[in-house]
């Protein structure tokens, strides 16, 4: 995947050297990152992926099908959330989180249209689909906005689905 850049915001794929300065050496990592590092960055589930996202990365030697992305704030220059990205062709599944619910509040749309520009320009699927928690009201009315229909419900967690082509 590509980088994705807005007027406010930077989307850019996890590197396996980014990954492993992640999880080898988060200290020196926000030491010395030109950008500003939350406390929150990067999330406990990002935590958990990068070990096997490195791993993958080592055996495959390159494009697995699974992305992980990073989103910075560019006025700030601040890490403000994550985009995880699975599979390509006939479904792509995906995932954002951010720091916290007012950056989500501020960015959300604005992530959304610059990944969905990306997606239908690429073509890399036929369908996207989230599963989000109920509780993010906002992010589920964005996604709306964009097309998207529940199309599940299990728990506290709604699958969205849209079609691409």
């Amino acid at each position: 995947m590509k980088q994705i850049r807005t007027n406010r915001i930077l989307i850019f794929p996890c590197s396996i050297s980014l990954a492993k300065s992640l999880i080898l050496y988060p200290y020196d990592f926000k030491m010395v990152s030109p950008v500003i590092v939350p406390e929150s960055f990067p999330s406990d589930r990002v935590k958990c992926i990068l070990p096997l996202l490195i791993e993958l990365y080592e055996l495959e030697g390159g494009d697995v099908g699974w992305w992980i992305c990073f989103i910075i704030d560019l006025q700030s220059q601040k890490f403000i959330g994550e985009l995880e990205l699975e599979g390509e062709g006939e479904k792509l599944t995906f995932s954002l989180s951010f720091t916290d619910a007012q950056i989500e509040k501020e960015f959300v749309s604005e992530v959304m249209e610059g990944f969905f520009y990306y997606i239908h320009k690429i073509g890399i699927a036929q369908m996207i689909q989230t599963e989000i928690a109920d509780k993010r009201f906002y992010y589920k009315e964005t996604l709306k906005k964009y097309g998207f229909k529940a199309v599940g419900v299990e728990g506290d967690y709604c699958l969205m689905r849209k079609k691409i082509k």
